[in-house]
């Protein structure tokens, strides 16, 4: 209001925000955090020899063997064609170097 003072009223409804605002935060955090450890947990899986890397052919062996991956990926049961597998690999592999990393 135009009092040049805060009531009791004000200061509760501007707290009550901050605070429903940082659980909002929080909360969405929580779920980033869970997605990544998820994210991470996947692509560990794909790479296969450990190396910190997921190349091509190890991407291509998971879309073939691990319906979760596909699921994943959006890709219907029986595979991928070899043209639907580059477009795949090309969105993730950003920087072009034929290799994914985390």
């Amino acid at each position: 209001d135009q009092s040049n003072a805060v009531s009791y009223e004000e200061f509760h409804t501007y707290f009550a925000k901050k605070k429903e605002d940082l659980a909002r935060k929080k909360r969405a955090e929580a779920k980033e955090a869970h997605f990544v450890k998820n994210l991470e947990g996947a692509f560990k899986l794909v790479d296969i020899n450990g190396d910190g890397d997921v190349s091509k052919a190890e991407m291509l062996m998971a879309i073939q063997s691990n319906y979760k991956i596909q699921e994943m990926l959006g890709i219907k049961t029986g595979g991928v064609t070899t043209e639907e597998f580059e477009k795949i690999y090309a969105k993730v592999d950003t920087d072009g170097s034929d290799f994914i990393d985390f």
